[in-house]
């Protein structure tokens, strides 16, 4: 583990807290999104709530608690591919609604970055918090080759969610490249406001994938 990782040194009050308030929320919620959604779409909706609660409870079970080393470290691995698993995850509900309405090898393309994004973080990962946030960030930018089709067949909705919640992912992803800003010393610092982006940025697109899958 790097000393940048190490917790900052001292680890801030809510260090893991808004995850852990984000997975409560999302357990309900992601209930209730697979009774909703379509049959066509139940399986795209189950897939994408495990990696939400997935990602977020991992996340909380990694960052609140004090941890031995080695365990800490074999959390912290899992946290970080649980964040590719999210990003695979959530573009599925949209690539099944759309069927074949986007090029046939984006699926696959989506699929080997989250599995080399899981592999490479549970086995070959990096310490650079900038190289993380860089490969999340190219995975996720992907989506934008969708725009098209889910502006003309999902309508603009769906789409302005998207790219708002992409866009506070990006804020979050800089925010944790960078490591600032630390707007209270201790207690709420840079990756907490990375954290309130992801919880932030995730909403926006769990309210997305529920007009999808539910029409």
């Amino acid at each position: 583990m790097s000393p940048q990782d190490n917790q900052d040194l001292v680890k801030p009050k809510l260090r893991g807290v808004l995850h852990l308030i984000g997975a409560l929320i999302a357990l309900p919620a992601v209930v209730a999104l697979y009774r909703q959604s379509s049959d066509a779409l139940s399986f795209a909706s189950l897939i994408y709530s495990i990696s939400l609660v997935g990602l977020l409870a991992t996340s909380a079970t990694y960052h609140v608690p004090d941890w031995s080393p080695k365990r800490r470290g074999l959390l912290r691995k899992i946290d970080h591919a649980m964040i590719f698993v999210l990003i695979g995850g959530s573009f599925l509900p949209f690539l099944v609604a759309l069927g074949g309405k986007v090029f046939f090898v984006f699926p696959w393309l989506i699929a080997l970055g989250t599995l080399v994004g899981v592999l490479r973080s549970l086995f070959m990962e990096v310490s650079s918090k900038a190289v993380r946030a860089a490969s999340y960030g190219s995975l996720g930018l992907a989506g934008l080759l969708l725009i098209p089709s889910i502006y003309q067949h999902l309508g603009p909705q769906p789409l302005t969610l998207v790219l708002v919640g992409g866009a506070i992912y990006g804020l979050g992803a800089t925010t944790y490249a960078r490591k600032t800003p630390n707007l209270v010393k201790g207690i709420f610092e840079y990756h907490e406001l990375f954290h309130l982006c992801v919880n932030i940025a995730a909403g926006l697109h769990f309210w997305a994938i529920w007009g999808v899958v539910s029409a």
